[in-house]
């Protein structure tokens, strides 16, 4: 049976997000030759669009040679059993778009072996009225008002806290076997949300298990860097998901088969979290490896005379000026020896503000590959934050990626502004929790944080 309209999914689901989008460099392809001017130019404006709006739940990568090729990731929704996971799919726009709907296969199918919700199959088929692959009610179609925003905003809204009423018929489902059901539907799917969209995508960009002989040539992966710094920023949330769901499940439990579940769409498995747990550990350590390489390298890449360390050292000194002039107390530094690869911050907390008195310190490390992979941020002061983790890593949202300077202004900014709503930007829940929290609570993260601030002193 096939997956209900994506109109009929969105009742108890959060607002979907903004999109951000970004281009990659273009490698061999076929160029849009036959594609109408009217299709190009519709797909240049919507990106456009997009890009003006960015945010970090729905990712958007486009090759310039071939716009009609379309490669997103959707970060699961806080509160879902897919939440924090990054789930890809590939969009394909023909030369009547926007008249006709564009193509949409889900990427993240565990090699076509998992279903991971009922509208969106093992084989990749993603069953969505506005695609025309759901029989929807009137009116629920595609039009060519629709767009890309479009799609990936009701692909978005199919991953809800109860993906299980997404079956047609199963909507208002109330008695205790559904119930029953639809809890161990979302066990597993939490499980396997885990294990493929999080550990099996990194554990492929590392080298730690082999890509599937179908994908050797792996051809265009634009979301290798992104996927390595979603996983810096919720790896204790994957932590503290796999403590959890353990209490609730036994090592080898066999995944329960769902009604709609049928042989070569389905989800099979057994639950193992403490296998989960050691290969989380086992990446983090190897990111924290890479990171620290990058220091090597941009030592070679000095000796080398290439042009990224070029570009680094200049735009250092730059920001030397830059903070010079700026009415905030901003020390920066290049460590290893004057390595313009890693930089060294520290921040003088602004008087009459939460941070007076305090002395903050992060460290950017750069890589070679930098502006395409992104920089590492990381505070080594003690830092009680709702956007910044335990031990250190910041959320922050910048839009000149490939200026060094930016980066520092947007870890800067994350401290003297107030922490964002959205959730996916928490990344210490205990802070979080406390300062959304009521008045008593609120209090107590003030305390918290003071306490911080005067630590950060004796640390420094």
């Amino acid at each position: 049976m096939e997956a209900r309209s994506e109109t009929r999914t969105r009742s108890s689901l959060p607002s979907p997000p903004p999109l951000l989008v970004f281009c990659v460099p273009s490698s061999p392809s076929r160029p849009d030759h036959d594609m109408s001017n009217r299709t190009l130019l519709r797909l240049g404006k919507e990106l456009k669009h997009l890009h003006a709006n960015p945010d970090y739940g729905v990712f958007v990568a486009v090759q310039e040679a071939n716009m009609t090729t379309v490669k997103a990731a959707i970060l699961g929704p806080e509160g879902t059993p897919y939440a924090y996971c990054l789930f890809e799919f590939l969009l394909t726009f023909s030369a009547d778009y926007p008249s006709i709907a564009p193509i949409c296969r889900a990427q993240t199918t565990n090699e076509s072996r998992t279903r991971f919700n009922p509208n969106i199959y093992a084989d990749g088929k993603v069953c969505l009225s506005i695609l025309g692959t759901w029989r929807g009610e009137r009116g629920e179609g595609w039009s060519s008002a629709q767009g890309l925003e479009s799609v990936l905003i009701s692909v978005h809204s199919l991953m809800g806290s109860d993906p299980y009423k997404n079956e047609p018929g199963y909507e208002s489902v109330t008695s205790s076997r559904h119930r029953d059901e639809a809890g161990k539907y979302v066990q597993k799917i939490r499980h396997e949300s885990l294990r493929i969209a999080v550990i099996e995508r990194i554990e492929r960009y590392l080298g730690i298990i082999s890509w599937p002989a179908f994908k050797k040539d792996k051809g265009w992966e634009p979301f290798v860097d992104l996927s390595k710094r979603l996983f810096l920023w919720y790896y204790t949330e994957y932590v503290q998901i796999i403590h959890k769901e353990n209490k609730t499940v036994s090592v080898n439990q066999a995944f329960a088969k769902m009604p709609f579940e049928h042989p070569g769409n389905t989800m099979d498995g057994q639950f193992n979290y403490p296998g989960l747990l050691r290969r989380l550990e086992k990446i983090r350590a190897l990111i924290d490896e890479e990171t620290t390489s990058w220091q090597a390298l941009g030592r070679d890449a000095v000796s080398l005379q290439r042009g990224v360390a070029a570009s680094l050292l200049a735009q250092y000194d730059q920001g030397v000026q830059h903070f010079a002039g700026s009415p905030l107390s901003v020390d920066l530094s290049l460590k290893e020896g004057g390595n313009p690869f890693v930089w060294s911050v520290t921040l003088f907390g602004p008087p009459m503000t939460q941070l007076d008195g305090g002395v903050f310190h992060f460290t950017i490390c750069f890589s070679p590959n930098f502006p395409d992979t992104q920089p590492r941020v990381q505070f080594t002061t003690p830092m009680f934050h709702v956007n910044i983790t335990a031990d250190g890593i910041p959320y922050y949202r910048i839009q000149k990626i490939d200026n060094a300077i930016a980066h520092v202004d947007g870890v800067i900014a994350l401290l003297n502004t107030e922490p964002a709503v959205d959730p996916r930007t928490h990344l210490n829940s205990e802070a979080a929790g406390l300062y959304w929290g009521n008045s008593s609570q609120k209090e107590q993260y003030a305390k918290k944080l003071r306490r911080a601030v005067t630590r950060s002193v004796d640390f420094f």
